[in-house]
């Protein structure tokens, strides 16, 4: 389901980063989420998008042309 909504610990386990990395990306305005009661949640298709700004970077590039190789 595209609108699911996802706590800041599913987000860790999926990207594989630490919590803290994952509400340090949201107070920093990189990654959207909603605040309820005392967490987050994150939307996955904000996830999707969050991810999908990594796309430009150098190290995205290189490895896909070394791929290619």
């Amino acid at each position: 389901m595209a609108g699911e909504l996802l706590t800041t610990f599913e987000v860790a386990q999926r990207l594989k980063v630490s919590v803290y990395y994952v509400r340090q990306q949201i107070r920093q305005g990189r990654l959207r989420a909603i605040r309820v009661g005392k967490g987050w949640k994150v939307k996955e298709d904000d996830l999707a998008l969050f991810l999908a700004s990594f796309s430009d970077s150098p190290l995205v590039r290189t490895t896909k042309q070394g791929n290619d190789a």
